[in-house]
């Protein structure tokens, strides 16, 4: 299997382009790179960690997150006032969910209230999620180099 130095995504061995960034993919070599890129199905995960990060990358790593990591603010407000029909997993990116309370009117409206709960936790749960993508990227630049 190969995957693309830039973003990390697996492609086809006889593809010349990444279909998700368009990186012009070059042959893969057979040692191995100083960053180990392990891909996952269910969640990518990379061995690097924040730890192994110089000054330079550890701020775009924070600049990326703030930018990347969606907003309490839109969140709560979105559930405030669209609960029964799911606005805020759709912004979370919870869509099975989402669809779910969309077609129930929020469950009839017990897991509008329930969400409340859980909204916190979503929330961190997403912004650990772009932090493993951008640990990813930094991974994959690190690897071109």
């Amino acid at each position: 299997m190969n995957y693309c130095p830039n973003c990390g995504k697996q492609v086809e061995g006889n593809t010349a382009y990444c279909s998700k960034c368009g990186q012009k993919l070059e042959e893969q070599s057979t040692e191995q790179s100083k960053v180990t890129i392990v891909p996952d199905k269910h969640r990518r995960q990379t061995k690097l960690t924040i730890h192994d990060l110089d000054a330079t990358e550890l701020l775009i790593l924070k600049q990326e997150v703030d930018r990347r990591k969606k907003s309490a603010a839109a969140t709560w407000l979105l559930w405030f006032f669209l609960d029964i029909f799911g606005a805020h997993r759709f912004y979370l990116g919870d869509y099975g969910r989402a669809v779910g309370m969309l077609l129930t009117l929020g469950g009839f409206f017990i897991w509008a209230l329930v969400d409340a709960f859980f909204i916190p936790s979503a929330l961190r749960r997403k912004e650990d999620e772009v932090r493993e993508e951008v640990l990813l990227e930094i991974a994959a630049r690190r690897s071109k180099e």
